[in-house]
């Protein structure tokens, strides 16, 4: 088995000879263990006990709602140690032959396995094992992936002790290449993107290579950035650490559907990522973009923005323009968190002649005979009178980021309104409702850039010809044909 080829989960489980050490739920005992990755991506735990059991049910009623907390080790003789999490029994049954051998056949879902050899050494590459790595809307102007194996034949004639052995070392045994690999440095690692041939081709599978041993939570930021620059949400299935002979230390996999989906749609890049053509992406560029946005993690709360993104591009249609507009929202919340310097102003701007405007405004109130809840609940509104209205908080947020906003993105927002709150959408309404969702997520990008500094122009997919507009530069309904 070659490590980094694919995930290799399987055939380590399968072939080490694992046995289970501490089976939590698992029924046993167990005298055969197997691990496989279904069609949909969940992880399926199979354990064949060698007589009859009683069968159980999960002991949860259908359709109740839990965490998954159960776990089962295992254990090798060669040392090899395995830990299955959120385990829950899926389907089990009993069987009999003519020979009257019986059996017990029970499958489990399984969230997460993790594997580890003995004494590992210490990890000079860690692999994340993705799907979603589209390379069929775009071309890649990066590195190449250079395969080459030497075979080495041997042939050995009388004892095998003391016959004679005849070597033949390999020379330039399978070779292949191909333009695949986009080398970038983000957050001062070393990292590749390549697509891969080895895994499932339906789900564009490809993987990220880091240099050393970046924890965690560094390749998750890393695979969000890297799929908001290249318009692909990236799903992650799981990882493989190599030390440094290239052997394997651990890896680990989980069920992809855990995260909601197994692929989502790509979106196309935010920002034109090549110089010389386009429909392409040049690592530099590539880089470029998704450095800065991994520097403005924290700034934009990008994990809840990855989340949010994703979700609304693959939204049903009639509501995908309410998704967008929640995800503005709160990008421009978490702004606003992370630059406390910048206040919003009221509609009165003189703090000392709002204070009395509510003072005036309570006296008016409590000169009517209210009863106490209604009073409170009114006095309440007058406390927060001199809050910006949503409007305003767009207009003030858009030119503090220098950022413009013409009619194309007041008309979507009204109407992003009316479906974020239940207005009906009728067939008729289809082509509207899409061309102000691409309004509205271009909003998104475009404030997403700015804030990043990641890159000085956009690509406004509004207008036809996929215009590169500058930031500055709202959508301009009198072009359009576009023009760059």
């Amino acid at each position: 088995m070659t490590p980094w080829l694919w995930e290799c989960f399987e055939e380590y489980f399968n072939r080490v000879g694992f046995e289970i050490s501490d089976p939590g739920h698992v029924v046993g005992p167990a005298r055969e263990v197997s691990i496989r990755r279904l069609g949909d991506g969940e992880l399926e735990l199979t354990a064949v006990s060698a007589r009859h059991m009683s069968l159980r049910d999960g002991g949860f009623a259908p359709g109740s709602m839990r965490v998954l907390t159960e776990q089962a080790r295992f254990g090798s003789r060669s040392g090899y140690e395995a830990i299955a999490e959120a385990v829950y029994l899926r389907s089990q049954s009993n069987e009999s032959d003519p020979g009257d051998w019986q059996r017990h056949t029970a499958q489990y879902y399984v969230g997460r396995i993790f594997i580890a050899r003995p004494s590992p050494p210490a990890v000079a590459f860690t692999i994340d094992w993705l799907s979603n790595v589209d390379r069929e809307t775009c071309h890649w102007l990066g590195g190449a992936i250079n395969d080459h194996v030497d075979a080495t034949e041997t042939r050995t004639i009388g004892d095998p002790l003391s016959g004679i052995t005849l070597v033949r070392a390999g020379n330039g045994g399978l070779q292949s290449s191909y333009s695949a690999a986009l080398e970038m440095v983000i957050g001062g690692v070393r990292v590749f993107l390549c697509a891969s041939r080895e895994g499932p081709k339906d789900h564009w599978p490809g993987y990220i290579l880091y240099e050393g041993a970046p924890d965690e939570d560094f390749r998750r930021r890393v695979r969000e950035v890297v799929g908001f620059t290249l318009g692909s949400g990236l799903i992650w299935w799981g990882s493989t650490a190599l030390d440094r002979d290239s052997q394997f230390v651990w890896t680990c996999a989980l069920s992809t559907s855990s995260y909601g989906r197994y692929r989502f749609e790509p979106a196309d890049p935010p920002a034109p990522l090549s110089r010389r053509m386009e429909n392409a992406v040049e690592q530099a560029e590539a880089g470029r973009v998704a450095s800065a946005l991994f520097e403005h993690y924290d700034e934009m709360d990008f994990r809840a923005l990855s989340w949010n993104y994703w979700f609304a591009v693959n939204a049903p249609g009639h509501m995908a323009a309410g998704h967008f507009g929640a995800a503005i929202e709160a990008l421009g919340e978490a702004y606003l968190s992370a630059n406390p310097g910048f206040k919003l102003s009221g509609p009165i701007k003189d703090r000392r002649e709002a204070k009395s405007v509510r003072e005036a405004l309570k006296k008016c109130l409590y000169s009517f005979n209210l009863n106490d809840a209604a009073a409170q609940q009114l006095a309440a509104r007058i406390d927060q009178i001199n809050r910006p209205n949503g409007r305003s908080t767009r207009q003030q947020l858009m030119e503090r980021l220098g950022l413009g906003w013409g009619p194309a993105e007041d008309a979507a927002w009204r109407r992003r309104d009316a479906a974020a709150h239940g207005a009906a959408r009728r067939p008729e309404d289809s082509i509207p409702t899409a061309r102000d969702t691409v309004i509205l997520r271009t909003i998104l990008n475009r404030m997403v850039l700015k804030i990043a500094e990641a890159s000085p122009t956009y690509i406004d997919r509004y207008t036809v010809g996929y215009r590169v507009r500058a930031l500055s530069q709202a959508i301009d309904v009198d072009d359009p044909m576009g023009g760059k």
